[in-house]
């Protein structure tokens, strides 16, 4: 919510818009429709506003960390012994190498 990035004036379906429209009472969905996708500052700082107010920040957390445990009891799965007569098998290394890259990034 605090990253930098352009989802809220491009109008792209991300995650955080997408929360806000489940969550979202009338009130705060007029202010969704009014202002996600539109071009100003003003209108992406409502957004963020109504983000904040709607606790998308925390519910991201949770989910991120929810996720990330799912992930990482997915790759502990992960046969490590070649397949079929396959050289190399898959490691679990390199699962956890993305996952640590892209665990907690701001971007």
């Amino acid at each position: 919510i605090g990253k930098i990035g352009t989802d809220i004036i491009d109008n792209k379906c991300s995650w955080p818009v997408n929360i806000a429209l489940q969550k979202a009472t009338p009130e705060q969905r007029r202010i969704l429709d009014e202002n996600y996708g539109v071009k100003d500052s003003q209108a992406e700082a409502r957004i963020k506003k109504l983000y904040h107010e709607l606790d998308i920040p925390t519910i991201y957390q949770k989910y991120e960390q929810d996720s990330h445990a799912r992930v990482s009891k997915l790759i502990e799965q992960v046969n490590e012994t070649p397949v079929d007569g396959a050289p190399v098998a898959m490691k679990r290394e390199v699962y956890a190498a993305f996952l640590r890259k892209i665990y907690g990034r701001a971007k």
